[in-house]
């Protein structure tokens, strides 16, 4: 295989024996630097570990894996170096399991920093960057004739098909074969697999900057399979740990010699408004296609893909709106209104998930079910018998979108735990935060993930927010809805991979309010409150969130005159709607 050569090459260049105790960051760097080197641009001709079995690869193996930072475990101690003899040289276990032989009379102890990753909640299937787009001509009236013209669901390629297509399912659905067993598993059981499916353990060596609890890495490293690791005697040190290994047949460990932050892939080049303006246009088509041809609820939606949190301040989130689609389908409009199919969602939020899915970075779907809701907590919470912090459903990475669907709802009785997760949905809308528990004390954390919600009728969180805080939408299709199976092919055209790229470089727009323009919207929003009393300062967040968002999705820097009307007039149509 290409990585083992790489790999042997890499660690052949290091040194092997050294006369002093060896430095552990600087023997980290020279790896670096030499994967570096005989990697080049060849960073893809490494085997994936994603989405693959671990049994069927040979520790040792040089391979790649993508994944979330789901839980950041204390770092490690282990015996790094050593020499057997005084005065002989010295040797080094870096990257690896191995044992530091009993006949060693010296010894010196490192440091590594384990890092529970997960498949990313939501991810995109891979799509072409804005240079690939800028770079050449595409097509961008094709993903309409999707809804015509034959064609299969997206496939996945190769060792990444598991965790690609995997990550598409609602949270909801990927977790709830685990919840049982976890809330019910007594102390020192062994791991649930279900809780770990797809999940490798990345150690970092050296400078762990880059890795964030909810980032997304990227890693290169040595693969290490030991079946005896989580065999622990009765009398071992390891039982003074307050988490023990799991086994590496269950989460594979990667020893990483490089660790990269998620790459935007958005190029630095300038977007020209001649680039711009058929990008958006192939943007709003297919979401007006989902939407049934309701272009008024394309336009939202695309606000929605562009806009982030800027900042966070006074208990409150800026940059983002919440968004409800009213008057939308249930599961029973599509023909199926069983268990399953409620537990999945809709028809339409699926094809709007799967839309949105592969237009932005990622989406994660939450079907508003009693039973979801009554479960179990959707915030993340430290298990004090293991000391692992369970996954939950609100915890995604920076970048999600979230769309909650709350048509698949049913009569029943809220219990403590439904209240709770509607708590930690009202704070995701109006902080953008979601609080982890670690027992002894409970920690927020800032999130960025714009929510879409989804409803027949009035919004059942409606009763838990600000009257302003949510914009409600009536949605007014004039033909069939999108479905699944027709947004998969309209996904497959080229042009949706450009409108992709469009949307990831838009997002990263940093849009300003300049100058004159401060005066202009302070007196426009002292007239406006003149005119209408019942305008209040969350109305003038609201707005100023969607002007930026509009200024962005046209490319633009700063807010303009004509954008604030632009923005008031899509609020204008929004308004006579209700």
């Amino acid at each position: 295989m290409a990585g083992a050569t790489k790999l042997q090459e890499v660690l052949g260049s290091l040194p092997q024996a050294f006369e002093a105790i060896p430095d552990q960051n600087t023997f980290y760097r020279r790896a670096e630097q030499e994967l570096r080197r005989c990697l080049a641009d060849q960073l893809l001709q490494v085997f994936p570990l994603n989405g693959v079995r671990p049994e069927i690869l040979q520790s040792g193996s040089l391979v790649r894996f993508a994944g979330m930072v789901q839980d950041m475990p204390d770092p490690e101690y282990f015996l790094g170096a050593y020499s057997d003899s005084a005065g002989a040289a010295w040797q080094t276990t870096a990257f690896s399991d191995a044992a530091v032989p009993s006949t060693s009379e010296h010894r010196a102890i490192w440091e590594r920093k384990p890092l529970l990753c997960i498949p990313v909640p939501g991810q995109n299937t891979p799509r072409a960057t804005a240079s690939a787009v800028l770079a050449g001509s595409t097509d961008t009236k094709g993903m309409k004739r999707g809804r015509d013209e034959e064609g299969s669901a997206m496939e996945c390629d190769g060792h990444q098909a598991d965790a690609a297509c995997g990550a598409q399912q609602p949270i909801g659905k990927q977790q709830r074969s685990s919840e049982a067993a976890v809330h019910t598993a007594p102390a020192g059981s062994p791991a649930n697999p279900a809780d770990y499916e797809g999940a490798c353990m990345v150690y970092l060596h050296g400078d762990a900057s880059c890795a964030k609890l909810n980032s997304v890495i990227h890693a290169v490293g040595v693969l290490s399979l030991v079946p005896d690791l989580a065999q622990v005697p009765d009398d071992g040190p390891a039982n003074e740990l307050a988490t023990p290994p799991l086994p590496t047949s269950l989460v594979p460990r990667l020893h990483a010699i490089l660790v990269e932050p998620e790459s935007s892939g958005a190029s630095q080049q300038q977007w020209s408004p001649e680039q711009i303006k058929p990008q958006r246009e192939a943007t709003l088509e297919l979401l007006t296609s989902v939407c049934g041809g309701d272009a008024l609820a394309a336009e939202y939606l695309l606000l929605q893909l562009v806009s982030k949190v800027t900042r966070h301040q006074e208990g409150d989130a800026v940059g983002t709106v919440c968004l409800n689609l009213t008057r939308c389908p249930g599961p029973s409009a599509g023909g199926n209104s069983n268990t399953s199919a409620s537990e999945q969602g809709s028809g339409f939020g699926q094809a709007l998930a799967a839309a949105l899915r592969g237009l932005g970075k990622r989406c994660v779907e939450l079907p508003l079910t009693m039973q979801g809701l009554n479960a179990r907590s959707w915030t993340p919470a430290q298990i004090t018998a293991t000391g692992r912090l369970q996954t939950a459903s609100l915890q995604f990475a920076s970048g999600s979108q979230l769309l909650v669907d709350e048509t698949v709802l049913k009569d029943g009785r809220l219990a403590a735990t439904g209240v709770h997760n509607l708590q930690a949905l009202k704070r995701i809308i109006e902080q953008q935060k979601v609080e982890y528990d670690f027992g002894f004390y409970k920690l927020p954390q800032p999130s960025d993930a714009p929510v879409t919600i989804l409803s027949e009728g009035r919004m059942l969180l409606q009763t838990l927010l600000q009257s302003s805080k949510s914009l409600a939408l009536p949605l007014q299709p004039t033909s069939s809805l999108g479905t699944l199976e027709r947004v998969k092919q309209q996904l497959q055209h080229p042009a949706a991979s450009a409108a992709a790229a469009y949307v990831e470089s838009m997002r990263l727009l940093d849009c300003a309010i300049e100058g004159s323009m401060v005066e202009h919207l302070q007196r426009d929003m002292a007239a406006r409150r003149q005119a209408d009393r019942s305008i209040d300062g969350q109305h003038f967040h609201n707005w100023l969130s969607l002007v930026k968002a509009l200024a962005a999705s046209h490319g633009e820097s700063s807010v303009t005159e004509k954008r604030w009307q632009d923005m008031h007039r899509l609020e204008h149509l929004r308004q006579e709607r209700l």
